[in-house]
């Protein structure tokens, strides 16, 4: 049995005749509940092997043996290709190709109106900012102007992807809703398919203003929340009122749009899945929004045995967490939300081409944490893209060998090339990511 995530060799047989095979590098047998696995992190390919399929995989010795049906299974899927094909390689250029191609399908911003906030939370990334701008209704219509500048300019449009990011975006939502119409009315006169999501910490998203990002075609809400009262208000600064108001329009706001409430995770587990009862249970509002985790990083400390420990800390309990939900744990797993591991073109899509985070003065960057730090700006919605030192970086970045050796690069592509020096426990990862996709499988 396998997964079909829908991606092949090609179909060349007269090409491929006489031709020597070889097992995919990329091939990852996998053992969960006492069955072998094979994953394949290129091609997408997850099969369940008997004892055969695993000796057939085992002996193989790259001979075209078209007919058998475990070989024709494992050709299919990208387990067994080319001798001469290098695999690596062809994940090192696809990467490029997706990070310089100015023409791909799918256009990202992550917009973010102003970056003014209501809370002060202690691990929070613009903690720096000495001001918090925002839009003015010239830099909106110059921010739509630029947008669609680009939109025009690629014949291969056919997403445009709108991230509302600050600060607090729904501190600004008469500048959100009037940057929407503008692009919405141009999407559908050019036939090209729009989506919005928005980044909030909920404590305006009122069912008023739920209506309000309906209309915008935000079609997908990420709340952040960091525990339990006591918890909520040291790490945000913020009252028990801002906790309860925070309830309440999740619960208000949960028919309206899809929401995903993000558990900031440091290192209070028991207050994570204290709150996950609160809200599911309590609160009643299982099946009505999903829960996800983010694990809360030190960017400040971002490398060394400390950060590994943590992270490898963070895959065990999230591991956990997620057998919670589903037939055997007490939560359903519509109510669930997890990263989902499968092949990335690039390991981000904003340090792709076009795709920029606009800030609230038109200023370009490569990251949502950058902004508001001038010296990090790759240009302007004025002057376009400068072409800076670290642009070129990006460009010219160059896999730590460990991670070209590596089998699941196809998936992690070595983590944030932004935060390259972020501590990962690489061994665990592997592992974690193979357990994801099988609660994925076994919902689906």
């Amino acid at each position: 049995m396998y997964e079909d995530l829908g991606v092949r060799s090609p179909n060349m047989k007269g090409f491929y005749l006489n031709m020597d095979y070889k097992k995919s590098f990329y091939n990852n047998i996998m053992w969960h509940e006492g069955q072998a696995y094979l994953w394949n992190t290129l091609s997408g390919a997850l099969i369940r092997l008997d004892a055969d399929a695993l000796m057939f995989l085992e002996k193989y010795d790259g001979t075209d043996q078209s007919g058998n049906a475990y070989y024709d299974l494992f050709r299919k899927n990208g387990c067994i290709v080319p001798e001469k094909l290098n695999e690596t390689n062809q994940v090192l250029l696809q990467e490029k190709t997706a990070i310089l191609n100015p023409n791909q399908p799918v256009l990202h911003f992550t917009v973010a109106p102003g970056l003014g906030c209501n809370y002060n939370c202690v691990y929070c990334f613009e903690k720096h900012m000495a001001s918090r701008p925002a839009m003015t209704e010239e830099t909106q219509r110059d921010t739509v102007d630029y947008i669609l500048r680009l939109a025009e300019g690629n014949p291969s449009l056919k997403y445009l992807m709108i991230r509302w990011f600050g600060g607090e975006p729904l501190l600004y939502m008469d500048a959100v809703c009037r940057m929407s119409e503008r692009l919405i009315d141009w999407c559908d006169t050019h036939h090209v398919q729009y989506y919005a999501e928005t980044i909030t910490n909920g404590r305006f998203l009122t069912a008023e203003n739920a209506e309000k990002l309906k209309k915008a075609r935000v079609q997908f809400v990420q709340l952040a929340l960091d525990g339990m009262p006591e918890q909520y208000m040291r790490l945000k600064r913020a009252s028990r009122e801002d906790f309860d108001a925070v309830i309440e329009n999740i619960a208000g706001s949960a028919g309206i749009l899809p929401i995903h409430v993000r558990i900031n995770v440091t290192d209070q587990y028991e207050d994570v899945l204290a709150l996950t009862h609160y809200l599911l249970k309590e609160k009643k509002l299982e099946h009505k929004v999903k829960i996800c985790l983010a694990h809360v990083r030190n960017y400040d400390n971002a490398s060394g045995e400390e950060e590994t420990a943590r992270h490898r800390s963070f895959m065990a309990f999230e591991e956990k967490f997620i057998s919670l939900f589903g037939a055997d744990g007490p939560y359903s797993a519509d109510s669930l939300a997890f990263h989902v591991p499968r092949r990335q073109p690039a390991n981000c899509y904003k340090i792709c081409s076009f795709n920029y985070c606009i800030g609230p003065e038109g200023e370009l960057y490569r990251c949502e944490h950058h902004f508001g730090m001038k010296d990090r700006t790759v240009g302007s919605i004025y002057e376009g893209n400068r072409f800076s030192d670290q642009e070129l970086r990006l460009a010219e970045y160059r896999h730590p060998e460990k991670c070209r050796t590596c089998r699941i690069l196809p998936v992690c592509l070595s983590g944030c090339l932004v935060y390259s020096g972020l501590a990962m426990a690489c061994e665990e990862l592997k592992k974690h990511h193979f357990l994801l996709l099988m609660k994925n499988c076994r919902r689906s």
